[in-house]
């Protein structure tokens, strides 16, 4: 079994094309999701923004989904139009 996630870290290149890197690379991502299961971003400036976000998830052409812990108080969206949630610290 492959190691999950694959690790995808962002050269200057990289982050100089900002969604257009996406765009070129949509099937291969869309490979390696299907390989991994999971994909973990790293160094990527265009998603440090909600805008940022929207305009990587629209040039990979997936669609966002909502969390699991969405209907949970533990949840809330940073951007609801843009399918961005906040981020979640649970205490055991």
């Amino acid at each position: 079994a492959p190691h999950c996630p694959l690790e995808v870290r962002a050269s200057t290149k990289d982050n100089e094309m900002g969604a257009e890197y996406f765009s070129k690379n949509r099937d291969k991502l869309r490979q390696d999701l299907l390989k991994y299961g999971a994909i973990w971003f790293r160094g990527f400036d265009l998603m440090k923004s909600v805008s940022g976000y929207r305009e990587f998830y629209e040039a990979t052409g997936l669609d966002p989904c909502l969390d699991p812990l969405h209907s949970s108080v533990l949840r809330k969206f940073s951007s609801e139009r843009d399918a961005l949630y906040e981020e979640v610290s649970l205490c055991g």
